[in-house]
């Protein structure tokens, strides 16, 4: 390889900015990447325009489907110019896995990345065709990649069966940017919250009770982007609904006292990335959370924040939060020296560039 020439890195996220996946393992690396002179070209198989869409009432729409099947198709003829390739779980959603074949037999390498447990949804999918002729396609897509970036050890356990080179690097988000908005001098009251969108509102759902025990005067619930559709089941809950705002949802997490992250308990959830977990540990707030996959890793019980199963358990550790406030900080501070040592972009920046340096040289 002529290493005197710019190289080239072609990205092929699945959304645009307006995903979070795409924006935390794509975009956020992408500065850092063109400090080293590395050409970058980015192309999201969905648009912002499907994105915002489906992140707001879960609507999808056909036309804007078949727009990136289309453009994804004609971005694979320019291949050759690049020295590196970049997928977000696959090339074309429920397709076979022909082309990432006929990218490894040109001889162009590829990484692909994964932060959720993709394979799950095509082996335990309601359609029995998309069930068999899909079943088995990502750990196709993984066997011929030169490398697999996961977000967590229960995905790394998945691709290492199909691919020896495979890497953990975790969701992060950058110290810098959290560090830069301020926290509120005082509170009021104590507020219970949690962030996310409508794909993962149904986590909420079995905490109902436990928030309509939780009704009194001190304390108050945040709920940034939650589905519209299912707010009915909170009525009579003292909610306050915040809708996500990029803008804004670092100062909105930093009004929460506590932040939670509840789950099921599932394969698809063992694929989660704690995500939310991060993003409150960078705010410097503790957690309540469901002991999960790698909520177990990210929480340790009673020093950043508690683990919680059953409502009895939910209960206790908002209370707890609620009678000890500088407990509360603590733990808070806990999370936040957690985040900074293995959570945060600036923490794994150079692991992630190592990764891509190792796949073109």
């Amino acid at each position: 390889m002529d290493v005197k020439r710019p190289l080239k890195i072609l990205f092929l996220p699945r959304y645009g900015l307006s995903g979070p996946s795409s924006r935390y393992r794509f975009f956020q690396y992408l500065g850092i990447l063109k400090e080293y002179k590395f050409i970058i070209k980015v192309k999201p198989f969905f648009s912002d325009k499907y994105v915002r869409a489906l992140y707001s009432d879960g609507k999808t729409n056909i036309i804007q489907i078949l727009k990136g099947y289309l453009k994804r198709f004609l971005i694979l003829f320019t291949i050759t110019k690049y020295d590196l390739i970049v997928i977000e779980y696959e090339l074309f959603p429920f397709f076979p896995s022909i082309f990432e074949k006929i990218i490894k037999r040109t001889g162009k390498r590829y990484i692909v990345d994964y932060d959720d447990a993709i394979f799950i949804r095509y082996i335990n999918h309601r359609s029995w065709l998309a069930r068999s002729l899909f079943h088995r396609k990502i750990e196709k897509v993984i066997n011929c990649a030169d490398c697999v970036i996961t977000g967590n050890r229960y995905l790394k356990e998945y691709a290492i069966r199909f691919n020896e080179n495979v890497h953990i690097i975790p969701t992060v988000v950058s110290r810098i940017k959290y560090d830069a908005v301020p926290r509120p001098e005082s509170r009021t009251r104590f507020v219970l919250g949690w962030t996310g969108s409508y794909s993962t509102s149904k986590y909420l759902i079995p905490l109902c009770k436990v928030l309509r025990d939780l009704k009194r005067d001190d304390i108050q619930i945040h709920f940034i982007g939650f589905d519209k559709n299912l707010r009915y089941l909170f009525d009579g809950i003292n909610v306050i609904w915040i809708e996500w705002d990029q803008e804004t949802e670092i100062s909105e997490i930093k009004n929460f006292n506590v932040g939670i992250m509840p789950l099921e308990d599932d394969q698809w959830s063992a694929g989660k990335c704690g995500f939310k977990i991060i993003q409150y540990m960078a705010c410097g707030i503790p957690v309540i959370a469901s002991p999960v996959g790698v909520n177990k890793e990210l929480i340790e019980h009673g020093i950043n924040g508690f683990l919680a199963s059953g409502e009895d358990e939910w209960k206790s550790s908002v209370l707890y939060f609620v009678n000890n406030p500088e407990q509360a900080l603590i733990m808070g501070n806990c999370g936040y020296k957690k985040f900074i040592t293995s959570y945060s972009l600036e923490a794994n920046a150079k692991k992630y560039l190592d990764i891509i340096k190792s796949s073109i040289f």
